[in-house]
């Protein structure tokens, strides 16, 4: 549902808590959609958790190809016509350990 809102430009209900992204496959190179929980939001920087950490399919489509689409609240984020600026944007850091045998990943947004 809330990718359907996001579709729909009414995104900016959510605030700042979810993002919209838009990615390719890694296979098929199909263009998909999911919507995320925000954990840290900044004017010029947001940040998710992986939360099956890199077992994600969102998470493994941006190691192999950057983000076509980041939307939070009224904010929107394009991928420019320059393929490398763009590859800037999302940056994988390893966050803390969750538990004795698990590894969180978080991938933080900025615009280039």
């Amino acid at each position: 549902m809330p990718v359907l809102c996001y579709r729909l430009r009414l995104g900016f209900l959510f605030g700042h808590r979810l993002v919209h992204l838009v990615h390719v496959g890694r296979r098929p190179g199909r263009r998909w959609e999911v919507v995320l929980e925000v954990v840290r939001s900044a004017p010029d920087e947001i940040v998710v958790v992986a939360g099956w950490d890199e077992r994600s399919d969102w998470f493994r489509n941006l190691a192999a190809a950057p983000a076509v689409e980041v939307r939070s609240g009224a904010t929107r984020w394009t991928a420019p016509r320059h393929p490398r600026a763009w590859k800037r944007l999302a940056l994988g850091v390893p966050a803390a350990p969750a538990t004795a045998g698990s590894r969180l990943r978080a991938i933080a947004f900025r615009p280039a």
